[in-house]
């Protein structure tokens, strides 16, 4: 609102050109800043993501060949190639950050494992990490599922026994059991923080 009040609206969708594939696929990659930061671009249904680390997706819009806008947003990128390699350059308001394309596979890519799908149920509960803020896990079509409080329901994927993983952000679920066997607890990982809540 205070960016329309001034007579600088942010920049948004309806500016955006046409890219062809190849256009798109040219900026695809994992982007590594400054303080261990990286950025992971990718191609999606003919559109550019941008994901920090540990954060959420965002969709980028194209308004030339290498400069792309987050919608609602003063925040934008523009990349080049230098010595051969991709980079990126961030831009938030007077900030500017450069990343270079690295070879570090984005922690959300991690490959899934298979385990017994009869432990599955031992998950299903909700266990409360702080007061008001739970995550609900939950099990459809041989599949785990995970909601937390005020946010959408997103599968969980094992890299194993008792330790899932999610594809939107950079996060792990961790349970654990006691002497009996019986799941009790989860602990979420993101972001170098954890927390662990009780099954309710």
């Amino acid at each position: 609102m205070a960016a329309h009040a001034i007579g600088k609206p942010f920049p948004t969708a309806e500016k955006a050109i046409s890219l062809t594939e190849k256009q798109l696929e040219k900026w695809v990659g994992n982007y590594a800043f400054q303080d261990s930061v990286y950025r992971n671009i990718t191609l999606k249904d003919g559109h550019l993501y941008s994901q920090r680390e540990g954060r959420e997706i965002l969709k980028l819009y194209p308004v030339s060949e290498n400069k792309f806008l987050f919608e609602d947003s003063f925040s934008f990128y523009e990349f080049a190639m230098e010595d051969g390699k991709k980079v990126a350059f961030f831009y938030d308001r007077i900030n500017q950050s450069k990343g270079t394309e690295t070879d570090k596979k984005p922690a959300t890519e991690k490959e899934a494992v298979t385990i017994d799908q009869k432990i599955l149920p031992d998950y299903v509960g909700a266990y409360e990490l702080q007061p008001g803020f739970s995550i609900t896990v939950s099990v459809r079509d041989d599949k785990l599922f995970a909601q937390a409080t005020g946010q959408p329901e997103f599968e969980i994927f094992p890299e194993a026994e008792d330790t899932f993983f999610l594809k939107v952000v950079a996060a792990q679920l961790v349970f654990g059991r006691d002497e009996n066997g019986t799941v009790t607890e989860v602990t979420l990982k993101q972001g170098g923080q954890e927390i662990t809540g009780s099954k309710q």
